[in-house]
């Protein structure tokens, strides 16, 4: 079965270089292969859309509900790297910010006939709203690159934002006790509405974690507790 939807795609953010300390000697914007065709970065669309053309058929027992699917989205439409007297840092392909993709099943009318909708929104992450704010990338890319640079990049992001590098919310979605979570292995998850896919708070498991999370935890069957470790 295939479902289509048309959406737009995101601009490579070509035009705004000049994003980071006056030391950094250039800005690179790459564009790679898993930024491209069906890979490429896409906008928010604003709001639930029906899908008018599917391929094939969905099974009538098949359940009502929602998919969600969590993965990489750049924010600025592409990967990027600085280099300065310290040498080069670059973004590595995981490093998108979390965007969420949900497909909502729902029966009208007689048992047999679908309704399909559409809608992806980012995660909103504290960091995913400080660019989002400023309209250009603030972080220095700080994962991949020459260890000096990378070193220099932790510590400048620490200045200016109070964290070391980004939150990006971008790898799983998983339920507990009800609720619903986005989640990547560099920060504590993120509370989701299935409804809307808005932003909730963060989650601290009640205060007693102050760690990054494990992106993808499991659930004890007999007790339905949630088993997760730290990550790093």
């Amino acid at each position: 079965m295939k479902l289509y939807c048309n959406f737009q795609c995101k601009n490579s953010g070509n035009d705004n270089p000049q994003t980071q300390p006056c030391f950094l000697s250039r800005k690179l914007t790459l564009l790679v292969a898993c930024l491209q065709s069906n890979f490429a970065p896409v906008d928010e669309i604003g709001g639930s859309i029906e899908i008018l053309q599917i391929e094939g058929e969905i099974p009538k027992d098949f359940p009502e509900g929602v998919y969600i699917r969590n993965g990489s989205n750049p924010l600025f439409g592409a990967l990027h790297s600085t280099v300065s007297v310290f040498g080069e840092s670059s973004e590595i392909w995981v490093e998108g910010e979390g965007m969420l993709h949900a497909l909502y099943f729902t029966k009208t009318g007689s048992a047999s006939s679908w309704s399909v909708s559409y809608d992806n929104r980012y995660v909103q992450s504290e960091t995913l709203k400080i660019e989002q704010d400023r309209q250009k990338p603030c972080f220095l890319p700080a994962i991949e690159g020459d260890s000096a640079a990378i070193i220099v990049a932790y510590i400048l992001n620490y200045l200016r934002f109070g964290k070391v590098n980004k939150n990006i919310t971008n790898t799983n979605v998983f339920e507990h006790a009800g609720r619903v979570y986005a989640v990547a292995e560099s920060h504590q998850p993120q509370e989701i509405c299935i409804q809307n896919l808005e932003t909730g708070n963060t989650w601290d498991i009640g205060g007693e974690w102050d760690r990054p999370f494990t992106a993808h935890p499991k659930v004890w069957v007999t007790s339905s507790s949630i088993l997760h470790k730290p990550h790093g």
